[in-house]
């Protein structure tokens, strides 16, 4: 009795294992913030455009934005009092 209970559970166990629950195309917390189309490249193994040159825009916005307006990336950690 106990056997066919086992290979019951692990026969529905495997069943869930299909393509459409592979856990490599869903999102996970250290995957939200992050730019939408760089998730779904990264998940889907899609090649780059062999093309395309990076051009670092938006970074380079950044942080000329924040040198502008005198803001750091961090604030800096004092000691003891």
């Amino acid at each position: 009795m106990l056997t066919t209970s086992k290979s019951a559970l692990i026969d529905y166990a495997l069943s869930l294992r299909d393509s459409s629950n592979n856990r490599a195309f869903t999102v996970g917390a250290s995957d939200i913030g992050q730019c939408s189309r760089k998730v779904w490249f990264a998940k889907h193994g899609a090649e780059r455009d062999p093309g395309r040159v990076d051009t670092w825009g938006a970074t380079l916005r950044g942080q000329i934005s924040n040198s502008i307006s005198g803001r750091r990336r961090c604030a800096p950690v004092s000691g003891p009092a």
